[in-house]
Formats: structure tokens, sequence, C-alpha cells
């Protein structure tokens, strides 16, 4: 096993605790010799074997590692900071992964969170910036071209610099480029941050240079630049959090209340969890919300000078939602539609449709992976959807970007044209997921040869269905319906399957129960009780289990959030049914007399639990059924 380990930014006590017990259980030891504390090396056993990275190629390393795979070694790849920052990790994860290497990753203390630590102050300052940016100055190493320092600095906030000492003065000229930031703003040199020979250097963006030819600044020094570093008194407004005019979960102030997105520690959760939260379990009646371009992550290409000219029109609208790129001699046109495949919502030629359906042809797979694809003529007066037109949403994407150009959009998509209802744009539109996507062309096909289509529906839908739309009664007797849309596995047999978020499970572990295991009895619980993965909407536990790291990890499995509550909150939950099973040990230990039925309750807000606990080894679970309504509008 490669164990990959942050060492964190130079003091011996500062890498994590687990950090050191793989180091303590090492066989064989590849560390960062021109960057760690050596003093490190102790915590290793007597026989261990080490090896100085800076002296080795990556064929190098990598062989060393393959040699203790087969000899069946611990090895530890020791890392300064944090690996994921400028580590050059990922290609030695990838060399391991072609030869089937298992390995894991422990982060370290990265030295721009020591720099701030050692400068007692707070990149996050209310007011001043709520953000930081992380980056350096292009030198040997070159940084993409909408990561130019002088374009980040235009934002104004927070900025850590890393290996960039050596060329301060470019520095100091793009960052005052950006238009924001002056001579006479605050910055920090920060020199080998918690070594022994540690240099603090507080100083403004016009005097870096100086200061870093009189401190004899040579190597491993980190440039922080903003007003963060400012040291006058009240330049800063107080956080609200401590307010106390400011209410929160646990704390009830005298004036407004807290605002239910606020991600603070004292508000109901992580803002991790809040950014994954569980449909709200105060009102179930679903929004509809098209997948139009707010939000939507658009990559264009153009080909002519006119199409440079659209996509500068687009540019000028949707800003920072779309990133385009010019088609120039020499450029690859097949790597830039496989980029803009894995990270784009939406893709755009600006130019003849036979490029575009060429350039995408390789990577198409399937309606529910494909992204939106559109093409615009370069004039800007054709926009038409070539691809993902309903569930990837570029037939409403489309009729947004006409807009934006004064064109037209040309749908082609057959319901769309013949106003029949569309079950994938619907299902879509409602953050459902459609099982089988290939059964949705059959039933287009027979709603425009005027069918009727029968949908079998374990979720609320209000008001009169569509034209061509039957509902089949929740009975037994059937063997099979068109449409299913149910969070549960059927024993009917249909042409499309749809999956709502509407299945919340309540979980409840021992402390410390690791990853495997509970991931073990969440697909047994999954697998038993036949509930779909796609459905799954969220994870409810109570809040001594917020930090819980295997339990996050489970939750990312099933790409939800985990959603904590108090035991007070808890105990308060009504039992409808009188069926909650009753724990004095659970009580005992968090406050509760039971964590996963309560939990499952609450985050769904149903007044009766779909499956009851179940017990593992360590770990209990139930489910309950979120209420759902939806609309038939999308």
């Amino acid at each position: 096993m490669i164990h990959f380990v942050g060492a964190g930014p130079g003091a011996a006590d500062l890498i994590t605790l687990r950090g050191a017990e793989l180091l303590r259980q090492a066989d064989k030891v590849i560390y960062a010799g021109s960057l760690i504390n050596k003093e490190l090396l102790k915590k290793c056993k007597t026989k261990v074997k080490l090896f100085d990275s800076s002296e080795m190629t990556l064929d190098e390393i990598i062989s060393e590692m393959e040699k203790s795979i087969e000899a069946g070694e611990e090895v530890v790849r020791l890392h300064s900071g944090d690996p994921s920052i400028y580590g050059a990790v990922r290609e030695q994860l990838d060399r391991l992964s072609d030869i089937n290497g298992e390995f894991d990753i422990t982060p370290g203390v990265s030295s721009f969170t020591a720099a701030a630590a050692a400068l007692n102050t707070e990149y996050t300052l209310p007011a001043v910036s709520q953000s930081i940016i992380i980056t350096r100055v292009s030198g040997r190493t070159k940084v993409p071209g909408k990561e130019r320092l002088k374009d980040l600095a235009s934002h104004g906030t927070s900025m850590a610099i890393f290996l960039s000492y050596g060329l301060i003065r470019k520095v100091r000229n793009e960052l005052l480029a950006g238009g924001v930031f002056t001579d006479e703003t605050p910055a920090a040199i920060v020199y080998k941050v918690s070594h022994g020979d540690e240099k603090l250097i507080r100083c403004n963006i016009g005097s870096m240079y100086k200061e870093i030819v009189r401190n004899k600044i040579s190597k491993t020094a980190l440039i922080l630049v903003g007003d963060f570093l400012n040291t006058e008194s009240g330049f800063y407004e107080k956080s609200r959090l401590y307010d106390e005019n400011f209410s929160t979960l646990y704390r009830k102030g005298s004036g407004e209340q807290p605002d239910p997105g606020e991600g603070t520690e004292e508000s109901s959760g992580t803002e991790e969890n809040r950014s994954n939260d569980i449909i709200s379990a105060e009102n179930h009646n679903v929004k509809v919300v098209d997948k139009r371009l707010s939000g939507v992550n658009i990559k264009s290409i153009s080909f002519t000078e006119s199409g440079k000219e659209v996509a500068l029109r687009l540019k000028e609208s949707l800003g920072k939602r779309i990133e385009t790129t010019a088609f120039k001699e020499g450029m690859s046109l097949e790597k830039w539609t496989l980029n803009a495949f894995d990270t784009a919502e939406a893709v755009v030629f600006i130019g003849a449709a036979g490029i575009a359906v060429r350039s995408i042809a390789p990577f198409i797979e399937s309606k529910d992976k494909d992204p939106a694809v559109i093409v615009i003529d370069d004039m800007g007066e054709n926009i038409i959807p070539v691809l993902s037109g309903h569930l990837g949403g570029a037939n409403k994407i489309a009729e947004e970007l006409a807009k934006i150009l004064g064109g037209r959009a040309v749908i082609t998509t057959a319901t769309d044209i013949h106003k029949v209802f569309a079950v994938d744009e619907w299902a879509a539109s409602n953050g459902m997921t459609i099982l089988n996507p290939e059964g949705i062309k059959n039933i287009s096909s027979r709603l425009l040869r005027g069918e009727k289509i029968e949908i079998l529906s374990y979720v609320n839908l209000k008001n009169n269905p569509p034209e061509g739309i039957k509902l089949a009664p929740r009975d037994k007797k059937r063997l099979k319906t068109d449409v299913i849309i149910s969070g549960f596995i059927t024993q009917y047999n249909s042409v499309v399957n749809i999956a709502p978020k509407s299945i919340v499970i309540g979980a409840g572990c021992r402390r410390g129960t690791t990853f495997e295991k509970l991931k073990e009895a969440f697909d047994d619980f999954i697998d038993k009780n036949g509930i779909i993965k796609e459905s799954i909407a969220g994870v409810a536990s109570i809040d001594i289990k917020e930090n819980e790291i295997s339990l996050h990890k489970v939750c990312k499995t099933f790409g939800v959030g985990l959603k904590c509550y108090s035991a007070r909150e808890l105990n308060a939950i009504k039992d409808f049914d009188g069926v909650f099973s009753t724990s004095d040990f659970v009580k005992g230990v968090t406050g509760t007399d039971n964590v996963c039925e309560r939990a499952a309750i609450a985050a769904s807000g149903a007044k009766q639990l779909r499956i009851p606990k179940s017990v593992y080894d360590s770990v209990t679970l139930a489910a309950a059924e979120i209420p759902l309504t939806f609309s038939w509008e999308y």
C-alpha cells in the first residue's frame, strides 16, 4: 500500500496524528528531501528504507513503489505541506493506477494556513474578503491564460502566491495591473513558516522586492497579499456569529433570525452539508427549475472572425458562466472537445454543424451522460441544439442563447414541435433520474402517434395530467405499465422507470466505525429493502456524528449530503405510529432514545417511517419517504 502523506509546513509536530502513525509503521519512506523537516524521519522505525525524492526522477520513484507493492511493504510518500497544492501528486497517482497499485492520501497542514496562523491573521474577514485565491505566477511552469495573476488580482480578495519569490518584480507588476491593488496594499513574505529559521516580513506590495533582497530570501517563501493583513483596529466588520442580536439554532438572539443558508459553525450543519442539503422538510411541493443558463457551465469554440464576435456577445451577457475559445492553426479540436465533454454541462460550436457533428461523434455515450451540444452559425442567427435536447437541457439553453443573440432557436425534437408531453424533459426539470433512458424513444413515439401512455406514480402529482397521459391506480393487480415513478423497486414491468429524490436514510453508528463497515451496512439495507440508489435524497443523523469521516464518505458515494440534528430536535419528533424503537443505552450516550428513525422522520418531513430500524454491527439504519408533490409543468 502506498500512503501519500502531507508532512505539514515544517515543524515536526504539525504533521497529523494519522500521518505520524503511518510514518511509524512504514517499511519504506520516499520523502521530499529539499523541503521537509528531517526531524520527521526520527518517527520511523529503525530498519526503514529511506529515499530522498529530490534526487530521483518520476520513473525511479514509481520503480521503488512497484518493488514495495510486490514485496507487500507499506510505503509512505512524504510530501511537504499538503499534497493537493503544488504537490506533483496526480502524475504519481496516475502511474500507480496504471499498475493497479493501491494508494491513499492523508492531508497535511498547508503553508498558507500555517502562514496565517504565524501572522495571527484571518483570510476571510467580514466586509474585507470572503474568498482566498491560491496561485503562482507564470515562470518555467506556465499557468493557463485564464489564470494570469493580473486577472486574479482584479478580484481584490485575499491571495496566497506560491513558488514566485524569484519573480517578485513580475508579481508586483501583475498585481498592480489588476487595477484593484496599489503599492500601499498590505503584503507579507513568509519564509520557511514553522521551521526554526522562520521569517515573517510584513510589508506592502510596493516594498516586497526590497524586503526580499534585504532579508536575503532565496527560496521557500510564500507571498501573501490583501487587506486582511491590515493591522489597524476596526477596519473590518465583526462576525454576526457571536452577536447577541443574531440567532442560531443553538442560541436565541434578541434580533433577527438566522439565515437558513448561513454556513457557520453554529448553524445547522457544516457548509459542505448545507450545499448538499436534503430537500426542505418544510415544503415538499417541488418547484420546477428549468435547466436554463443560470448556473450552467458552458464552453464554446468559434472558427471565424464573425464567430469570435458572436462568442464575445455571449461572453458579455453570460460572464464567467461561459468559457470562450477561438480555434487556431495547430490546435487539437479533438482534445478541446474531449475536455469540454468532461468538464462542461453545455458545449457550443459557433460555426458549421458538420464540424460539430464530426467533433462530438467519438465522445457520445448516452442520453443521461452527454452534455448539451448546441451549434450557432457564425452570424448568430440560428441556434440549433444537436445533442441532449431534453435530459441535458440543450433545447432550453438554445432558446436562452437565441434571446441573447436576437436569433432563433431551431428546435428539431418532435415532441417539442408537436407540443407533446416530453417525459424525459419533465423528469429532468424536476430533478428525477430516468433509470432506463433507452425507453424514452418508445414513449415519445407512441405519444406522437396519439396513443395514451399510462403512468404509475408513487409521488403526488397535482392538477390534471397533460394530453396523452393517463394515471394508473396504485393497486397490486397489474403486471406492467408504461412509466413508473418510484423511489423503490416495484413488482411491475415498465418501459421507463423514473426515480425521484425522495428517500432519506437515517443513520446511527458507533464512534470510529470504519467506512467499509458503514458502506457494507448501507448497501445491504438498500438492497434488502428495494431502495433505488438514485432516489436517495440524503442521509440524516445526530449532531455528534457531524464530523464522522466515514459517514461523510458514505454520503459522498451516493452523491448526497448529511443532515444532522441535536438530541433536543430529535426528541421533539412525534412518533405518530408509536413504532420508534427505544434504547436506554443510546439515550445515555446521545441524549435521545433513537437516532436513525427520528433523524429519518426529521429530515424527510414524513409522518411515518417507510422502513423501521435495521441493526448491523455498530450501525443502525432506517428510512422515510419525503411526501413530494410535483406539477405537470416543465
